[in-house]
């Protein structure tokens, strides 16, 4: 599954960083708590969900990995560690992937950045896969702007618009009811021309 997978990340969207602003408003917006829980982020490319979630919640019960890791890839598919939560974009040639496994591995919930497109699909509204009556999507935190995640990342968590609405997807161990939806006013963060 590992060399399938790293190939899989070279498609387009499957590597797109994480503008630091994004994660910001994410755990401004949502409860993730920090006493002590365990924090995973399989997807970890350039690092930075991995920097902010740091800053919120330290170090110390964080774990992060990509399977394109220079040095020691992993890949979340082999995952056997469960963890409190999962906060992760992962490649979007493997959404519904990565959606299973973290309900396997997350104990809590779990927040996946992804396109609003997401939403849709046969395979994904047969397989039951927002709303399985156990593990189901509790909310849809979509940006208001939309976004271009293709640039370098810059400190200040700015990024230009572009043509992806992009949410981040709340899943709750244990939530039987339908998913609410919200808006993250991003307004700030976009880079005016």
């Amino acid at each position: 599954m590992g060399k399938a997978f790293a190939h899989k990340r070279e498609k387009k969207n499957d590597n797109l960083p994480t503008p630091y602003s994004m994660t910001k408003q994410l755990l401004e917006q949502e409860l993730f708590y920090g006493n002590g829980q365990t924090i995973l982020e399989p997807a970890r490319g350039e690092g930075a969900i991995e920097k902010i979630i740091k800053k919120y919640f330290g170090e110390e019960n964080l774990w992060s990995y990509d399977i394109n890791d220079k040095y020691e890839p992993q890949d979340f598919m082999d995952e056997k560690i469960d963890y409190d939560y999962v906060i992760t974009n992962p490649p979007w040639s493997l959404w519904n992937q990565f959606v299973e496994k973290s309900k396997q591995v997350a104990t809590e919930r779990f927040a996946l950045l992804g396109d609003i497109d997401f939403l849709s699909g046969k395979a994904r509204f047969e397989n039951n896969l927002y709303q399985d009556g156990k593990y189901n999507l509790k909310e849809i935190h979509m940006f208001v702007r939309k976004c271009d995640l293709r640039g370098e990342l810059r400190e200040d968590g700015r990024y230009p618009a572009g043509m992806i609405h992009y949410a981040w997807y709340i899943f709750e161990n244990g939530y039987t009811g339908k998913p609410t939806f919200n808006w993250i006013n991003n307004q700030k963060y976009i880079l005016s021309k």
